[in-house]
């Protein structure tokens, strides 16, 4: 994993955009928890406009997932190989919103 953003206890606007930075190769899975349950975000959500460079986006909004962060937001993320053997990590974390 290169970098996670919003990180872990940021505090951010909660329109802001969800970067998860890999090292190329790899692709992402997002989760977020929505009534007790994890969601997994659709992939037509997730921007990978850069997923060559291991760059990939979400944006909370109209027709998204979430239309925005909570003020306490949980994440959880797949990181999947994408050559080779497949390997998954799995990272979860939070962040306040204002």
């Amino acid at each position: 994993m290169v970098r996670l953003s919003p990180g872990e206890g940021d505090q951010v606007p909660r329109q802001v955009p969800l970067l998860v930075d890999l090292e190329p190769g790899y692709a992402v899975r997002i989760f977020l928890p929505i009534d007790g349950a994890w969601v997994e975000v659709g992939p037509r959500e997730i921007d990978d406009g850069l997923a060559a460079d291991g760059v990939f986006t979400w944006t909370p909004g109209v027709g998204q997932t979430l239309s925005q962060w909570n003020p306490d937001q949980r994440v959880r993320i797949l990181v999947e190989s994408t050559t080779g053997v497949v390997t998954v990590d799995e990272y979860e974390w939070s962040f306040r919103t204002y």
